[in-house]
């Protein structure tokens, strides 16, 4: 898959919107964990302590607007293991 514009708008929305560092945790994100995420009534990650640069868990809220731009990239995904930064 090429990146897209939708993938685009995906991938600024969440990065602008969650406040994390790119490559200490957001990078290590699973397409797993972004399914989980956008089919709950409140959408929040789960960030396991093995995610974390500082080995620490913690939720990470996700806003409405990030949940409308992800969904219509996860429909084209079909692993649910692959980091969600090797999406293309």
């Amino acid at each position: 898959m090429t990146v897209t514009t939708k993938n685009y708008r995906a991938i600024v929305l969440f990065g602008a919107f969650i406040g994390e560092r790119p490559q200490a945790m957001t990078a290590r994100l699973t397409v797993g964990q972004f399914r989980t995420t956008v089919s709950q009534k409140r959408p929040v990650i789960d960030v396991p302590p093995e995610q974390d640069k500082i080995r620490m868990q913690h939720y990470c809220p996700i806003h409405r607007q990030v949940v409308d731009a992800v969904g219509p990239v996860l429909s084209q995904v079909g692993q649910l293991t692959k980091p969600a930064c090797c999406i293309r």
